[in-house]
């Protein structure tokens, strides 16, 4: 979805499709394969943030490297989510992001 955009584009982007999930139930959420990386993790950590139905949550293959893989770990922590899921490879997470997600 995101991938043949531009990097200012997405953004707006992510916010707007947060926007139309938000106050829905749910469950499953599978934003792999867009190359977002880190200034996109700012538009949906929100929702990761607001949604505690969320149980499974794929982001594989989106650049996020150590700072975006910080940004999720962190919003996962200050949220009330239970995840059963999570689905985060091919992103670059290097020891930084891993022990983030460890936590």
């Amino acid at each position: 979805m995101f991938v043949g955009r531009l990097k200012a584009d997405l953004p707006k982007s992510l916010s707007e499709l947060v926007k139309a999930l938000a106050g829905k139930k749910i469950e499953f959420l599978d934003l792999s394969d867009n190359a977002f990386g880190p200034i996109g993790v700012q538009s949906f950590e929100s929702l990761l943030k607001n949604c505690p139905t969320l149980k499974e949550l794929h982001i594989e293959n989106n650049g996020l490297g150590p700072e975006g893989a910080e940004m999720v770990a962190k919003a996962l922590l200050e949220s009330n989510i239970k995840l059963e899921t999570l689905s985060i490879s091919r992103n670059r997470l290097e020891d930084k992001g891993a022990i983030c997600f460890s936590r």
